[in-house]
C-alpha cells in the first residue's frame, strides 16, 4: 500500500489528492471521496481506486457509500 511509504499520518483527502495528481496522466486511476453512517458517528473518507480496487485510502470494516468520483 502506498500509504505505508509516507513519513507522516496525513488525512485522506490530502493524501488522496496527491495521488491523483502524481498519477494525472493515467485516467485509470479515480479518486473517490464517500461517507459512511455508523451508529456512533457520521464520517467521511477519499480514497483512490484502479479498475475498482482501492490503491490508497483503504478502510477495513468501513462501508462508505461514493458521493463524488473525480476520472
Amino acid at each position: 500500500m502506498v500509504s505505508s511509504a509516507l513519513p507522516l499520518s496525513i488525512l485522506c483527502l490530502p493524501q488522496a489528492l496527491a495521488v491523483k495528481f502524481f498519477l494525472r496522466g493515467d485516467d485509470c486511476f479515480v479518486l473517490k471521496i464517500g461517507v459512511a453512517n455508523p451508529v456512533q458517528q457520521f464520517s467521511a473518507h477519499a480514497w483512490v481506486e484502479k479498475e475498482g480496487k482501492i490503491v490508497i485510502g483503504d478502510v477495513p470494516n468501513v462501508s462508505y457509500v461514493p458521493l463524488w468520483d473525480w476520472n
